[in-house]
């Protein structure tokens, strides 16, 4: 009986180093994936920080863009019955029968004047 008893007291000896071992590596590989999992957080917030900084700048422009739009043309716009979109920074013209003739694909000579204006404006010589 002893024989038996003693056996099964050295087999439970054993596997418990057994998973002692196994306990640890696991615990290592764990470290492992939690510095790993940090590290790629830590690149994903500064990425992010670089997109936020270029969405900034980019607002910013925009906002300059049109400004400056505003400023260079604000006393034509009424008179073109126009106005620039903000967000696109696009022309409209509001009167569609300034641009065409009804059912013509040429210019109007008032749309053509405007134009001429458009241009001398936006590129002296």
């Amino acid at each position: 009986m002893k024989k038996i008893i003693g056996a099964a007291s050295q087999s439970n000896h054993h596997d418990s180093e057994h998973w002692m071992n196994v306990s640890d590596l696991m615990a290592g590989l764990m470290m492992v994936f939690l510095f790993i999992s940090i590290a790629l957080m830590r690149s994903a917030l500064i990425e992010r920080d670089k997109i936020k900084e270029v969405a900034v700048a980019y607002q910013g422009n925009q906002v300059a863009i049109y400004e400056s739009l505003m400023a260079e043309f604000k006393d034509d716009l009424d008179k073109w019955d126009a106005e620039i979109d903000k967000d696109s920074l696009a022309f409209r013209f509001k009167s569609p029968d300034i641009l065409f003739a009804s059912g013509k694909s040429n210019l109007t000579n008032s749309f053509q004047v405007i134009l001429s204006d458009f241009f001398q404006d936006s590129f002296p010589h």
